[in-house]
């Protein structure tokens, strides 16, 4: 026996399925039977139905093939589609799940255009020969390797984490630029995110961390170089940590955004340790105890890839490992392919200054 229940449950028992026009649902046509306990919506009308056995006898003789639902004036509607065709599969507005491809494609494109550009910059301002002025000088004089790469990104750090607090701008401009969310909507996030920070705890540890070793890294291999590969370092493990975040057991459940300069400074500190291997460095809650630095970043990576494994969400793994593994890259052969890049570059600048200066005379 098939039951319809319309808006004042009125049996409906008839081989035939005719109904005549009432308070409710004016007209059934019917060709199958729907499955045992289906509920589907058509237009603003809920419809369910429960089904029981037939036998031959009892079911419809003619083929009714579609299923109509007349309103109150007995006027028929279009005839729907069928209800294996009703179901769709429509983004929603706003949305922000990504399809596979576009987790790697555009974000992979904006990383090799940041990385390529931040060190053909590091070659285009070399053969401008710029100099910092007196003040700054003096200040490097005391502080070597401050200026202008180490005090710019911590004041830049320090500005960003301003705006998250109090700002003029509006929220939704901040979120979508310098807050790297789940399936990576935006991909200038990737860069924006490196410069936000969670709360003034997270700002000091990873600006701490940056102000050592970024001198360091300076030291070794020059402030533009060391710029270049901060930023690197940063859009890649930020675009990484996106990718595992949308494809994890557990994380892609969370949907939690990622944001913090971590991937970046590790970078820097793989770099240095691998730069110099017999350096000791002393943790911040045990400073009288000076440690290998081989040894604490094998042990960070230890730690990142278990909490990678495990999913736990206190800290940005994927971005952590992805800022080591960078920072070993470039070091091992990274850098010298790259500086051969700057080379080509300052070539091609010279070229461009000589044909200025014949076009002057």
């Amino acid at each position: 026996m098939l039951w319809g229940f319309t808006d004042n449950f009125v049996p409906l028992a008839s081989s035939n399925a005719h109904v005549s026009p009432g308070n409710g649902l004016s007209m059934f046509f019917l060709n199958r039977l729907p499955p045992a306990r289906h509920t589907f919506a058509l237009g603003t009308t809920t419809v369910r139905f429960a089904t029981a056995s037939f036998s031959k006898a009892a079911r419809p003789a003619l083929p009714i093939n579609r299923l109509a639902v007349g309103k109150l004036q007995g006027k028929l509607c279009k005839p729907t589609l069928p209800l294996s065709r009703q179901v769709t599969t429509k983004r929603r507005r706003g949305d922000t799940r990504r399809r596979p491809h576009d987790l790697f494609t555009k974000p992979f494109l904006f990383s090799t255009f940041v990385v390529t550009s931040s060190f053909g910059a590091v070659a285009v301002v070399d053969r401008l020969n710029l100099r910092l002025p007196p003040s700054l000088q003096d200040m490097n004089a005391r502080t070597p390797f401050l200026w202008p790469f180490v005090g710019t990104v911590i004041l830049s750090n320090m500005v960003i984490f301003g705006l998250w607090n109090k700002s003029f701008l509006p929220p939704r401009f901040i979120e979508k630029y310098f807050l790297c969310r789940h399936g990576i909507p935006n991909t200038f996030s990737t860069l924006g995110s490196t410069f936000s920070h969670q709360n003034l705890m997270h700002l000091g540890f990873n600006m701490f961390a940056f102000y050592g070793f970024g001198r360091a890294c300076c030291h070794e291999i020059g402030s533009g170089d060391t710029a270049a590969l901060y930023l690197s370092c940063g859009v890649l493990s930020s675009w990484v940590a996106g990718v595992v975040s949308s494809y994890h057991p557990k994380l892609r459940v969370l949907k939690m955004p990622a944001l913090g300069a971590s991937g970046a400074v590790l970078g820097l500190v793989s770099f240095t340790t691998f730069a110099r291997p017999g350096m000791e460095i002393s943790l911040i809650f045990l400073p009288m105890t000076a440690i290998p630095a081989i040894q604490a970043l094998g042990g960070l990576v230890a730690l990142d890839c278990i909490g990678l494994v495990l999913g736990w969400k206190a800290l940005g793994h994927a971005a952590h490992l992805t800022g080591v593994a960078c920072g070993a890259g470039f070091y091992f052969g990274g850098l010298q392919l790259m500086r051969g890049y700057e080379r080509q570059v300052r070539l091609k600048v010279d070229m461009a200054k000589r044909w200025y200066r014949e076009r002057l005379k």
